[in-house]
């Protein structure tokens, strides 16, 4: 699932804006192992043969909700 590597993704960038660091700055070392275990994560390649994008929607006047996730098929079912 791709989702929980985005949401610390966010989270590092997040970590890195608040310690004001400009984009070519490098990173800090005390966080070097954070984006190495996330770099892993981002490369790490899954063996699934089908992916469906599944939605639900509601709404009213003034309201609406959204949910979606992915569902991925692998061969051994």
């Amino acid at each position: 699932m791709i989702i929980p590597i985005l949401i610390k993704l966010k989270k590092f960038i997040s970590t890195l804006c608040e310690r004001k660091l400009k984009w070519k700055d490098k990173i800090p070392k005390d966080l070097i192992p954070n984006w190495l275990e996330l770099k892993k994560q981002l490369v790490t390649s899954y063996d699934y043969k089908t992916v469906q994008l599944i939605t639900f929607s509601d709404a009213s006047k003034d309201h609406y909700a959204t949910a979606m996730y992915m569902r991925y098929g692998y061969e051994d079912g």
